[in-house]
C-alpha cells in the first residue's frame, strides 16, 4: 500500500494596483513617488512625517504600512495597514487588498523555496532552502492569519526540518480551521495520510515516531472520506500499533496489540480479502496467544493463493506457535515442494501407490479420490516426498513412501486458475 499525493497548495497571485493620488500632504505625495520608484526607505520617511501631520488619515497609514511591508517589517506593517482601514471605512477594501497582496508575495515565494528544496539533492543545501521556506510561510501568516494553507504548508516544512512538535501544532491548527471546507479537508487528509505513512518508514523508528504516525493518521481518520480512501489510513494505523507493541512496556503491550487488531479488522470490513491485513492480523492474534483466531485468519490468507510458497510459510509459523507440529511441518514441506519440487505426470500417483503396497495411505487416497490433477516430488535430505494436488476439490496430500505426512484443505480453486497453476 503506497500513497502518492500533491502536498503543496497552489500559490496565490494578486497584483495590487494603487493610485498615486495626492491627498493634500506634501509628504504623502512625495512618499508615493518614492514608493513607485522602489525607494522604500525614503518613502517610509515621508509617510512617517505625513502620519505625524495627519495622524487620523487612514490613507496615510495604509501607505506607511505598505512601505514597512516592502522593507519586510511585517508585523509593524500589518498594524499600520489595519489602522488605515479602521480610521477610514472608505479604505476598508484597499486595506484587505493590501493585506492579500503582501500575503501572496510571501506565500508564493515560500512555495517556490519548498518546491526548490524538493528538487535539491544535497542534504545541507536542501535544509537551507527549507529554512527560507519556513521564514516565508511564517511571514505569510502575519498578513493572513486565517489561511489554512499557511499552517498546513508550514507544518510540512517544519516536519521536513525535523521540528516535529511545531509541525504537529501547525497540522492541528489547520485541521481545526478547515472544518466545513471540503476542499481544504481533502488536502489535509492527503497530507496527514502521507506524513503518517512516512513516519512508519523511518529506519530504527522509536516509540515517539509510531505515536506521531498514529496521531497524524488518526487526524486523517477524522476527516469524512469514502471507505476505499480510508483503507490505507486504517492499515497504517494498525501497522503503527503493531510495531509500537515492541517498543512499549509489558504492561502496555496488550493495549497496543488490541488497537492493532481493531484497525486490521476495520481494513477487512472495507476489503475482506486484503492479503497483507489478513496475514498481519494472524500474527497479531498469534502474539496475543489467540491461536484459533490466528489460524482462522491465516487460513483466509492461505485460501487466496494456496499454490504460492509464502502463504504456506505463514501457516507453518501459525501452527508452530499453536503447538501443532504435524500441520506446521506439512505446510513448510508444501512450501518447499511448491518452490523447488519437480512436476511429474499425474499418472505418477498410481505408480507411487502401487509401489507402496495395497494397504498404504496412497492407495486409500487414490481409491477414494481418483487420480490427482497434479503431482510434484521433492527430495529432502535422504527422504523423498510427493504432493498430490486436487485443486478443484480443495485438497493436497503429502506422502513419504506412500505414507501420508499431512493433508491440507483450502478453498477449491476454479478451473481457469488451475490451468494457470499448471502452466
Amino acid at each position: 500500500m503506497k500513497s502518492c499525493c500533491r502536498l503543496w497548495v497552489g500559490g496565490a497571485v494578486l497584483v495590487l494596483v494603487v493610485a498615486l493620488v495626492s491627498c493634500g500632504s506634501q509628504f504623502l505625495s512625495g512618499g508615493k513617488l518614492h514608493y513607485s520608484q522602489g525607494r522604500y526607505d525614503t518613502a517610509l520617511m515621508n509617510f512617517q512625517k505625513a502620519a505625524e501631520e495627519q495622524p487620523d488619515n487612514g490613507e496615510v497609514h495604509l501607505w506607511l504600512g505598505r512601505a514597512l511591508a516592502e522593507l519586510e517589517r511585517d508585523e509593524e506593517a500589518v498594524v499600520e495597514i489595519r489602522k488605515g482601514g479602521e480610521l477610514d471605512p472608505l479604505q476598508t477594501e484597499m486595506m484587505q487588498n493590501t493585506l492579500i497582496s503582501f500575503w501572496s508575495k510571501r506565500y508564493n515565494s515560500a512555495l517556490q523555496y519548498a518546491q526548490q528544496a524538493a528538487e535539491e539533492q544535497d542534504e545541507q543545501a536542501q535544509r537551507d532552502i527549507l529554512e527560507k521556506a519556513r521564514e516565508r510561510f511564517t511571514r505569510a501568516i502575519i498578513f493572513a492569519p486565517d489561511s489554512v494553507q499557511n499552517y498546513s504548508n508550514l507544518g510540512k516544512v517544519l516536519y521536513q526540518l525535523g521540528d516535529m512538535d511545531q509541525a504537529m501544532a501547525m497540522f492541528e491548527k489547520s485541521r481545526t480551521m478547515s472544518a466545513g471546507r471540503p476542499d481544504l479537508q481533502r488536502f489535509l487528509f492527503t497530507l496527514y495520510k502521507y506524513f503518517g505513512s512516512q513516519a512508519l518508514q523511518i529506519d530504527d523508528a522509536t516509540r515517539e515516531d509510531y505515536e506521531r504516525a498514529i496521531k497524524l493518521l488518526g487526524d486523517a481518520e477524522t476527516i469524512p472520506m469514502p471507505p476505499e480512501e480510508m483503507l490505507e489510513v486504517d492499515y497504517n494505523i494498525a501497522t503503527a500499533y503493531y510495531a509500537m507493541a515492541d517498543k512499549v512496556s509489558d504492561e502496555e503491550k496488550p493495549g497496543a496489540l488490541d488497537k492493532a487488531t481493531e484497525y486490521y479488522l476495520k481494513v477487512l470490513e472495507i476489503q475482506p480479502d486484503e492479503p497483507d491485513a489478513l496475514k498481519t492480523l494472524a500474527f497479531v492474534y498469534s502474539d496475543r496467544k489467540m491461536h484459533n483466531e490466528a489460524i482462522a485468519r491465516g487460513k483466509q490468507r492461505f485460501d487466496l493463493a494456496p499454490w504460492e510458497p509464502e502463504p504456506n510459510v505463514l501457516m507453518h509459523q501459525l501452527y508452530k506457535a499453536a503447538g501443532d507440529d504435524k500441520m506446521a511441518n506439512g505446510h513448510i514441506l508444501l512450501a518447499q515442494i511448491l518452490q523447488n519440487g519437480a512436476r511429474q505426470p499425474a499418472g505418477t500417483a498410481r505408480t507411487e501407490a502401487q509401489a507402496a503396497g495395497p494397504s498404504s495411505d496412497a492407495v486409500k487416497v487414490l481409491r477414494d479420490r481418483g487420480e490427482p490433477r497434479e503431482v510434484r516430488t521433492f527430495q529432502g535430505g535422504e527422504s523423498s516426498y510427493s504432493a498430490w494436488f486436487y485443486w478443484t476439490e480443495g485438497r493436497i496430500f503429502l506422502f513419504r513412501a506412500g505414507k501420508e505426512q499431512a493433508r491440507i484443505a483450502f478453498k477449491p480453486v476454479g478451473e481457469e486458475q488451475v490451468r494457470k497453476i499448471m502452466g
